[in-house]
């Protein structure tokens, strides 16, 4: 009767031990994208903003996981191009770990005419003169 004891025992210490994991807190940003967009003189506080979001980025042993795809992820979550306020994790649990990803996101409009022509400022400031 002790051994089967044990050996329960034994299987729901694996079990606690397999669901058990860490997560370190790795860095705070005022304002994070990987989409390029323009937001000089935008109030972001005033555009549609989609708070809580999260997302992240978690592959057995950790290979190939990158803060961009759980920030990519969060931003297609949230339907926006900019995060404020992130805060970025480091998952680590027993045979996989990652990045875990809150914030805000925030949906900063495209301007194509101030693009183009910051566009064309560089071209024209590029253009070698004779």
């Amino acid at each position: 009767m002790k051994n089967k004891f044990y050996i329960l025992l034994g299987f729901i210490g694996l079990f606690v031990f397999f669901l058990s994991g860490c997560s370190h807190r790795i860095g705070d940003c005022t304002a994070i994208s990987t989409k390029n967009i323009y937001c000089e003189n935008v109030d972001v506080t005033k555009l549609p903003k989609k708070e809580g979001v999260e997302a992240e980025d978690v592959r057995f042993l950790g290979i190939g996981a990158n803060v961009e795809n759980a920030l990519d992820r969060a931003l297609e979550a949230g339907g926006g191009n900019l995060m404020i306020n992130a805060v970025v994790y480091y998952e680590d649990r027993v045979f996989s770990s990652g990045y875990r990803i809150r914030g805000t996101v925030v949906k900063v409009p495209y301007r194509s005419n101030q693009s183009s022509q910051i566009g064309q400022d560089k071209l024209k400031a590029s253009t070698i003169k004779p």
